[in-house]
């Protein structure tokens, strides 16, 4: 009788676990994971450019050497700072600024002297010029 009850047990559970795991995606989820690695992870998640640049924010930072430094990073659109990607207590402040999601009249009217370093798309990183 103890070894029905222990089979219909085990039998639920399971049962149990193919349901949450259906519903949550265990199996897609697991293969996306082992399929990709975290960076091109974190570009499907953040984009390259768009909506929070992720992709952008880290090829700068290979590109320039820009590691020791807090960058700046201003989105036109509403959504939360991509300056978490690269940000570091330890890093000093610089003059370059990352601008994500602006078009071209918006660069225009920035007041502050600045060249452009680096556009890709609606991304730019650009540099204040101190006079």
């Amino acid at each position: 009788m103890n070894l029905k009850k222990f089979k219909i047990n085990i039998f639920f559970f399971i049962l149990l676990f193919l349901v949450f795991a259906n519903k949550f995606d265990f199996f897609l989820n697991t293969y996306i994971i082992l399929k990709n690695n975290a960076h091109s992870r974190l570009i499907d998640n953040y984009g390259y450019c768009n909506p929070q640049a992720y992709g952008f924010i880290k090829d700068v930072y290979n590109k320039y050497n820009l590691h020791k430094y807090n960058i700046k990073t201003s989105n036109k659109n509403i959504t939360p700072t991509s300056e978490i990607f690269s940000h570091s207590y330890k890093n000093s402040k610089s003059s370059y600024e990352i601008l994500i999601n602006f078009n071209e009249e918006d660069i225009k009217k920035i007041n502050n002297k600045f060249k452009v370093i680096e556009n890709k798309q609606n991304c730019y990183l650009i540099e204040y010029l101190n006079d």
